[in-house]
């Protein structure tokens, strides 16, 4: 009995050490932030604004924006994912501006050229911070030091929130709350809790993860339609964590799966799908004229 109580501390002690170094070194797993400040001239797209924006909390935040080229026109919010900064999606932003589609993109806080450190209260403040410097929405705090953007103050119908990998996570937790026009998930995983427990499934992860982001409990709720794409060999999101989600979303479109191994995959590669579920969903449906045209 002594002898199994010893192997028992020998096998725990190093079982502790890994859970004691996970729970202090998680976030920089979670999070690998490019704090380079980049203009959007040196990314190949001057016509693009930047503009800072300015939380509840303080933290002030870098962002790009375009303004649609046609009164109706898509508008995208864009939460990217949790690596690198907005310089990392400039062949996506160049695409939207190919389309004459508005967006407005932001670098988390710790991100790019924006303050702070990342959590998920901290990234959920931020991606609401976004959606009011875009939308008219009632329950968003007055604007304070963020600038009125050219076209802003939009119907929350006129909106497509895009999230990338971790962004949408973000993105599905936002669009459950305030419901947009609509939603593309790129990547998606159900919950970073998910991902943790499927990448570490020999550690107590839901004791341990401080930043769960459980888009998951959130999904049930977003009753607008949904275009998710997945590669189905994700090496660092895994498919299932994708259909988890997908499963979960009441008006999910059919599963855009891409073949190969990749993650956030070029948006090429399902430009079509893209294109004809924002013109089914939120194109056609809005007669109104606004002005919201680029300069």
């Amino acid at each position: 009995m002594t002898f199994l109580k010893t192997v028992g501390l020998i096998l725990l002690v190093p079982y502790g050490i890994a859970c004691l170094a996970l729970f202090v070194g998680q976030r920089t797993l979670q999070y690998i932030p490019n704090q380079h400040e980049v203009a959007p001239a040196s990314a190949g797209l001057s016509s693009l604004q930047t503009v800072h924006l300015v939380t509840t909390d303080g933290e002030r935040l870098l962002a790009w924006y375009a303004p649609p080229r046609e009164a109706n026109n898509p508008v995208v919010l864009y939460l990217h994912g949790n690596g690198g900064n907005l310089a990392n999606r400039a062949d996506r932003f160049a695409w939207m501006i190919q389309q004459g589609w508005g967006f407005l993109a932001l670098d988390w806080r710790g991100y790019g050229g924006s303050t702070g450190t990342p959590t998920e209260q901290g990234l959920r403040e931020d991606a609401r911070t976004a959606w009011c410097a875009l939308v008219k929405d009632a329950q968003c705090p007055k604007q304070g030091d963020s600038p009125a953007l050219t076209g802003g103050h939009l119907p929350a119908s006129r909106v497509v929130i895009f999230g990338e990998s971790l962004g949408t996570t973000l993105a599905v937790l936002l669009a459950a709350d305030v419901q947009p026009g609509a939603v593309v998930l790129d990547s998606a995983l159900a919950s970073a809790l998910d991902v943790g427990q499927r990448r570490f499934p020999w550690l107590p992860i839901s004791w341990l993860m401080r930043d769960p982001l459980r888009a998951d409990l959130a999904a049930p709720r977003l009753t607008r339609p949904v275009l998710q794409i997945h590669c189905h060999n994700d090496p660092i999101v895994p498919f299932a964590s994708g259909q988890k989600m997908h499963a979960l979303l009441p008006q999910v479109r059919p599963l855009v799966v891409l073949e190969g191994r990749c993650h956030t995959p070029a948006l090429l590669r399902f430009q079509d799908e893209l294109t004809a579920f924002v013109a089914e969903v939120l194109v056609a449906p809005f007669p109104e004229r606004l002005n919201l045209t680029r300069p």
